[in-house]
């Protein structure tokens, strides 16, 4: 381009790719709902609310005590679920959606999804791209947002559960994605029922990482909701099962593992904030 409208090849492209992140963050602040009228840190109680600067709503959960684990006895629990054990909760904010395609390239400039569509969940990323995504978003917003603990993870995944029972198919249809229902493909966040925390897809939808190393049981287990790591840490946790899973693993005490490099179809997640 030549002449007086030469500065347009200049500024253009900038332009461009700032309109492209201000079109993204307004869709998932749309989808997210207006904000409440709650939406401020001040108060203790569970279900406090803030949203952050890619839209995405934070509820806080209060602390509290909890059985981790599945009872000895429980029909289907796998042995890595076992033993059961009581763990101290401390209050934590927590993502009321699984993080979006859209938040995801509004804030790293890209989108690695198979199933394309800026109100499902990102996946085929790695714990390693997770981490990545979470350093970018504490940087720009002078926070600490993580993944959660696997503690804290199955803490808010529990809400209105009784301890340790399975979902059967019925129930799991309101609220999750699963092989029974999800037609080969994830789903836009937050179109299933939520739990009692108002927390949506916490099973379904896709596999979520949490911080922790993975462990073949609960056998010296924390009993607070510190993550669980160790010198060599080859695995790390996933939890809740996702659009291809059976019912059988899409239940709020199934754990799974995955290499920190490697992501897929059917892996996401979401975020933590300590107050």
């Amino acid at each position: 381009m030549t002449g007086k409208f030469a500065w347009l090849e200049v500024i253009w492209p900038p332009l461009l790719v700032v309109g492209i992140a201000a079109v993204l963050i307004w869709v998932a602040r749309s989808h997210e709902g207006a904000p409440a009228a709650s939406a401020s840190r001040a108060g203790t109680g569970t279900g406090q609310t803030f949203r952050n600067s890619l839209g995405m709503v934070m509820i806080r959960v209060a602390a509290g005590k909890y059985r981790m684990g599945a009872e000895n006895g429980t029909r289907s629990a796998f042995p890595e679920e076992h033993p059961a054990h009581d763990v101290t909760i401390r209050p934590f904010f927590i993502s009321r959606r699984e993080v979006t395609q859209a938040q995801w390239q509004a804030l790293m400039g890209s989108n690695p999804s198979r199933f394309r569509d800026p109100l499902r969940p990102v996946e085929h990323v790695s714990w390693l791209d997770a981490i990545t995504f979470i350093r970018e978003l504490n940087r720009r917003e002078g926070a600490h947002y993580r993944l959660p603990t696997e503690a804290e993870w199955e803490y808010a995944a529990q809400a209105g559960v009784a301890n340790g029972r399975l979902l059967n198919k019925a129930e799991l249809r309101r609220v999750a994605w699963f092989a029974d229902n999800a037609g080969s493909s994830t789903h836009h966040v937050g179109k299933k029922a939520a739990n009692a925390l108002g927390l949506y897809d916490m099973l379904g939808n896709v596999w979520e990482w949490v911080q922790d190393c993975w462990h073949n049981s609960y056998q010296g287990a924390p009993g607070d909701d510190r993550e669980w790591q160790q010198l060599q840490c080859g695995q790390r946790v996933l939890r809740g099962g996702a659009w291809d899973s059976d019912a059988a693993y899409t239940q709020p005490t199934v754990r799974g593992s995955a290499a920190p490099e490697l992501g897929d179809i059917d892996v996401g997640f979401r975020l933590v904030r300590t107050p």
